[in-house]
């Protein structure tokens, strides 16, 4: 072998080797390696806090209507002028803004048990005339019980009310107050084989019937 063969094959031979040691990685690659890319770490989601709801405030109860007369008032008597009922033998008290209305007949189951305006009872429109009071009397027949008598004057349809009447008195007799739920305050007396009565013809006005009851006198 001349001395140009053996330069041509040591050159190959020496490109074989460098051709097989890039193959095999053993020099590193001129380009960087790629960095794996970093897990992108997702924004928090903000806390959504529901709006509080607006309070509402409870509404208020509505104003009552003042009563004609509250059943816990106490009524003042001592200006009121005095009626005399000569047609049923008492005399009774009344305000003095009041004009008393006479009464035309006797008062009767027949005629005026259901009859709240009858001109058989004194009337006394109080309150600017915007509350009737009347009064009356009535005969009760022989050993008729006070409860007796009321009974038959309502019909026989008043028992529970009856029982659940309050005490009263008029001129010192016992009697019974009743109130008629919607309708009306009612008294009543018994005294020598006759009944009194007082009516105020509106509910809740228990102390207008008892202020004129307690004006009352019998046999005057």
């Amino acid at each position: 072998m001349n001395g140009y063969t053996r330069v041509a094959a040591i050159v190959a031979t020496v490109v074989i080797v460098l051709v097989l040691a890039v193959g095999l990685g053993l020099f590193p690659s001129s380009q960087a390696p790629t960095a794996a890319a970093a897990p992108t770490a997702s924004a928090p989601t903000a806390l959504v806090v529901p709006p509080t709801p607006a309070t509402t405030a409870a509404p208020s109860a509505a104003p009552k209507t003042a009563s004609l007369d509250p059943s816990t008032a106490t009524i003042d008597t001592s200006s009121w002028k005095t009626y005399r009922s000569g047609r049923y033998g008492f005399t009774i008290g009344y305000p003095a803004d009041t004009t008393p209305k006479p009464a035309t007949r006797d008062w009767t189951f027949v005629d005026d048990r259901t009859q709240w305006q009858t001109p058989a009872a004194e009337a006394f429109p109080t309150h600017g005339h915007t509350l009737l009071v009347t009064a009356w009397a009535a005969p009760a027949a022989p050993r008729s019980s006070l409860d007796t008598w009321i009974e038959a004057y309502c019909g026989g349809s008043c028992s529970t009310l009856v029982a659940q009447a309050q005490p009263i008195e008029f001129d010192g007799h016992p009697g019974k107050l009743i109130s008629v739920p919607g309708d009306s305050v009612q008294a009543f007396a018994l005294v020598d084989r006759k009944v009194y009565a007082i009516a105020a013809w509106e509910p809740s006005t228990e102390s207008t019937v008892r202020a004129f009851a307690s004006t009352m006198h019998i046999g005057s």
